[in-house]
């Protein structure tokens, strides 16, 4: 590693290697490896003896060592000198004896683990993350290839590539589901202390003493219900074994080493409630009130249904109308939409004599069945002419073309027309029907006699309205003779609303009000509902999420 000045020819015998001045190379961490010392793998480690060195052909003879790598770089130890591996032969003695070990990526050599490469990772792009080891890779591409499509294979083939953390998210959890809301029912009873606080049952088993039930305390409330403290038990539902029944006696502890009993009287409460008629008209704000048995249940309506409008009431037919005027609903605040109707007969029908066995004094003289075939719109009463008519061109009956449909509550009526001083009103059967009732609170006592019953409010459908009907009235049935206090009255569609009943109102009655006011019923439908008395009672339950 030197340039030899003031020399003759190279091949001179006059010229000896140390004679001359002479340029030495500068400093380098590159030079010639040395027989016997260790050689090492950049990337590897691994690490092997130098035995010769044939620079001509750039080569080096090193003993046995299989884990260098292609294209790493290796260092000798003691001269510094550093070359890459461009190619590596084993020993051929030593290949052939080692040849069963090759199959184990460990032992194989790099060579052959290019080998194992073609054949077990050809999907597996040659460039990797930093670090990663080949060998192991090899050793365990079975598990990512059976994890393949999976979660977790996609997180292990990031790693692999780019050794980050991948992170899947599947369609389904940005879904909003319909009914996907966790709902929550628990079981309660209620019982009036005898002995003890009831508060330390918490997570305490209890047990009927007549019945032999037995369930566990998940929570513990108290109330004072007409100066009783009463105990609700919240029942863990898994637990629970036979039934409890009304009026007995349960018993539990504070602990497994207590052996004073705290001791509680089971009483009955508002299970099952069933609708036996839903009504119409009603609104999910009618308060409704229970009565016989115990105190303190609060029952309230928790959805009512939708409907068309099924019918137009004529509570006063006016004059001046035609056939083929429309009906405009003023649909605001009802969740409805699309009723439709025109008016289809003016100047009065014929009815027959009063006292008619068999008839009313809405029954008209109609046409045969075969008279009106063909006719646009059905109707088949026998009108006058108007001239014998003294309220000329008054409305005698209204065809609906669409019921419509959504109504909660009653729509507003009015006609376009020229005609004057007609009040049509608008009623529906499916409207407002009670299909849903809630328990507020459950109260207690209720085994008692007599058995409890829910009162619905009074829905009426008023004709013929003359005074007024002011809040806090007092209605009076001219039939039935029941009273009650006025809870609501829309005056746009002559709906009056009766709480605190002594007793139902019937049809057709007339009713007053304390403020001077009267009319008559011309629609009644009022819901009726049954309550189940339990000892432990289903709450409705309500949506945690």
């Amino acid at each position: 590693d030197n340039l030899l000045l003031d020399g003759s020819k190279i091949t001179s015998e006059k010229t000896q290697s140390d004679a001359g001045d002479k340029i030495i190379y500068e400093d380098t961490i590159f030079g010639k490896f040395t027989i016997g010392e260790t050689i090492t793998g950049l990337v590897s480690k691994a690490t092997a003896t130098v035995l010769a060195e044939d620079l001509t052909n750039g080569k080096l003879y090193i003993s046995a060592q299989d884990k260098f790598g292609l294209n790493e770089t290796i260092t000798g130890n003691t001269s510094n000198a550093q070359a890459v591996i461009n190619d590596y032969r084993p020993n051929p003695v030593n290949t052939v004896q080692d040849l069963t070990n090759f199959r184990d990526p460990d032992k194989v050599i790099s060579n052959f683990l290019s080998k194992f490469r073609d054949e077990f990772l050809k999907t597996i792009p040659e460039n990797l993350a930093i670090g990663l080891d080949k060998r192991n890779l090899i050793k365990n591409i079975k598990s990512m290839y059976q994890l393949k499509g999976t979660q977790a294979g996609h997180e292990l083939f990031f790693r692999i590539l780019f050794n980050q953390i991948s992170e899947t998210f599947y369609p389904r959890s940005q879904m909003l589901r319909v009914s996907d809301g966790q709902w929550d029912s628990q079981k309660v009873l209620r019982s009036i202390v005898v002995i003890g606080d009831t508060t330390n049952l918490v997570g305490r088993t209890i047990t009927g003493s007549t019945t032999g039930a037995t369930a566990v305390v998940e929570s513990v409330k108290k109330f004072i219900i007409s100066n009783k403290e009463v105990t609700e038990f919240v029942l863990n539902i898994n637990s629970m074994t036979g039934l409890f029944s009304i009026d007995e006696e349960i018993t539990g502890t504070a602990s497994d080493t207590d052996d004073f009993f705290i001791k509680t009287k089971v009483t009955g409460i508002p299970g099952r409630k069933t609708i036996t008629n839903d009504g119409n008209l009603y609104a999910t704000s009618d308060f409704l009130t229970v009565s016989g048995g115990g105190v303190g249940a609060d029952i309230a309506i928790s959805d009512i249904g939708p409907g068309g409008v099924s019918e137009i009431i004529i509570d006063t037919p006016g004059s001046g109308y035609s056939v083929g005027d429309q009906l405009v609903f003023d649909n605001t605040g009802t969740q409805g939409v699309n009723a439709e109707g025109i008016i289809s007969v003016v100047n009065g029908g014929f009815t027959q004599e009063s006292g008619t066995p068999g008839t009313d004094g809405e029954d008209h003289i109609v046409y045969e069945d075969e008279t009106g075939r063909g006719d646009q719109y059905f109707n088949n009463k026998i009108v006058m002419e108007p001239a014998t008519n003294t309220d000329l061109n008054d409305i005698t009956d209204i065809f609906l073309i669409n019921q419509g449909s959504g109504y909660t509550s009653l729509p507003k009526v009015t006609i376009t027309s020229s005609g004057t001083n007609a009040n049509i009103l608008a009623n529906g059967t499916e409207i407002g029907r009670v299909i849903g009732l809630k328990t507020n609170e459950l109260g207690e006592g209720y085994q008692n006699s007599p058995s409890p019953t829910i009162k619905f409010r009074n829905c009426l459908l008023l004709t013929n309205k003359s005074g007024n009907f002011n809040a806090n009235d007092t209605i009076t049935g001219g039939t039935s003779g029941a009273t009650g206090t006025l809870a609501s009255y829309d005056a746009d569609t002559n709906l009056l609303k009766v709480r605190d009943l002594t007793a139902n109102f019937v049809l057709d009655e007339t009713v007053t009000s304390s403020s001077s006011g009267t009319a008559t019923i011309t629609r009644l439908d009022i819901a009726s509902a049954t309550i189940a008395v339990v000892p432990v009672a289903d709450t409705d339950g309500k949506f945690l999420n």
